[in-house]
């Protein structure tokens, strides 16, 4: 949400930024470093105390804040531009490395569709060449891009990602959990009614139509303050998690 609204701070009235910080951020109960006063001041916005005439001022703050991560982890990321190219190289209108940017950026703002995700672009244009996307991309596009391109390429920029975090310190255990700790548990990201590719798992129900199933084993990070997402490994369609694990 703080990302969604760094992106958007610089074109929307004050007004309407503090009324969706408001929204938004009041009720997510953020716990992240240096944004412990994310509560506070938009509960000031919401009683329209006599705070509210700094809050645009330290929410600013916080949103430095923000930028200054996504700087280092977004913005100047060279990761993408090692992941192989699908396309056959005629016609191309869109580099790869800004297709994978823009997805990547559709999942930190929440965008639930890579339609609300090209009517995103759409809108802020001027935001979004920060992260190197310097036209609107289709959803069309993204998707058939995006679902061509190596999981296995993408998972080694996870990986690399997760190493500079590592180096920063920014996974460093908590006094509450002074041990290192990882969760690794199954999941069901997707049922489908075709065969997507290799790991997906076919049911055939009774007087039903079949279904697949796309199934994975996440890993995160709980021992810190943030729960950070460090792998993801799908499951063979001839197995289950116990076997995968």
């Amino acid at each position: 949400a703080l990302f969604k609204l760094w992106v958007i701070w610089s074109e929307v009235s004050a007004c309407r930024a503090r009324q969706w910080a408001r929204r938004n951020l009041a009720p997510s109960g953020i716990r992240l470093p240096d944004l412990g006063r994310v509560k506070k001041v938009a509960g000031a916005m919401e009683g329209g105390t006599a705070e509210t005439k700094n809050m645009e001022v330290v929410m600013s703050r916080i949103l430095n804040a923000v930028k200054n991560g996504i700087q280092k982890r977004v913005v100047t990321r060279p990761q993408f531009k090692s992941v192989t190219d699908p396309r056959d190289a005629r016609g191309v209108r869109h580099s790869h490395s800004s297709i994978l940017s823009a997805a990547f950026v559709g999942m930190l703002c929440m965008l639930d569709s890579t339609r609300h995700l090209e009517e995103f672009i759409r809108r802020r244009g001027s935001s979004m060449r920060r992260f190197g996307i310097v036209k609107t991309i289709s959803d069309s596009t993204m998707n058939d891009v995006v679902a061509q391109t190596d999981w296995i390429e993408l998972r080694e920029v996870l990986h690399e990602g997760v190493r500079i975090e590592h180096r920063r310190k920014a996974l460093e255990p908590t006094s509450e959990l002074p041990i290192r700790m990882v969760s690794t548990d199954g999941k069901c990201d997707r049922v489908l009614h075709e065969q997507a590719n290799e790991f997906c798992q076919a049911h055939h129900p009774k007087k039903k139509p079949p279904y697949w199933l796309y199934r994975g084993l996440r890993a995160a990070v709980v021992h810190g303050p943030a729960k950070v997402f460090i792998d993801f490994m799908p499951i063979p369609a001839k197995s289950n998690e116990t076997g995968s694990f």
